[in-house]
């Protein structure tokens, strides 16, 4: 049995879950997507999803909100689909993952066919892998590491790459096109990186700040 949770736009402009959610069973929580904007989906500050026994998967019709102490938990995987089904034809969808995750396995996270933005807070890493596929569109990716510990960027092949550290689970990206980096130590205030322009996986990378000892040879 799979739990279900729908909510039309007629009824909620912006569906949100603002009760935990806790069964052994698998978890499905959807928000409808309409033609209108607004269908989006968020999780509150402070609420629990969770499937004991099997696994959590997020189906956001817009935008995606895991608000800052929200967590979304399994046992077995979490899958989030964004702009799942797509009604609003070009129309792209921002999520902000501020909460907490916990999984042994890594968190998918995939995009719609339109232009998507990403944005992770090092909250949303710290206990769980991140995988997140742009799948199609030109899609932004915009990480906070504040408070994680040397922070390494390897690049793997045509705009895709990966995310280290000594303090929190790696990210893995495929199909992301423009990448924003802020935070982290030791001097990782700023780092803007454009992969848009990669071919034969060598990435083309710009950037604003690196480490006092790095050069765009050691990207």
């Amino acid at each position: 049995l799979h739990l279900s949770i729908r909510r039309q736009r007629q009824m909620c402009i912006r569906d949100s879950i603002s009760s935990n959610v806790s069964q052994a069973a698998d978890v499905v929580l959807d928000s409808v997507d309409t033609a209108a904007v607004g269908d989006d989906f968020t999780v509150n500050a402070g609420i629990t999803v969770e499937s004991t026994a099997g696994s959590v998967t997020l189906n956001a019709g817009d935008n995606l909100n895991l608000e800052v102490g929200s967590s979304i938990n399994a046992a077995t995987s979490i899958t989030i689909n964004l702009d799942a089904a797509d009604a609003d034809v070009g129309v792209g969808v921002t999520a902000t993952l501020a909460g907490q995750f916990s999984v042994s396995s890594a968190v998918v996270i995939t995009g719609g066919a339109d232009n998507d933005a990403i944005v992770v807070s090092p909250s949303a890493f710290q206990g769980s892998e991140l995988l997140i596929d742009g799948a199609g569109g030109t899609d932004t990716f915009e990480v906070d590491l504040s408070g994680v510990t040397n922070p390494v960027l390897t690049l793997l092949s045509t705009n895709s790459f990966r995310i280290t550290s000594d303090s929190h689970s790696s990210i893995s990206l495929i199909d992301i096109e423009s990448v924003n980096v802020a935070g982290g130590s030791p001097d990782f205030a700023s780092w803007a990186i454009d992969i848009s322009g990669s071919a034969n996986g060598a990435a083309a990378v710009s950037y604003t700040h690196l480490r006092a000892h790095e050069t765009e040879a050691d990207l």
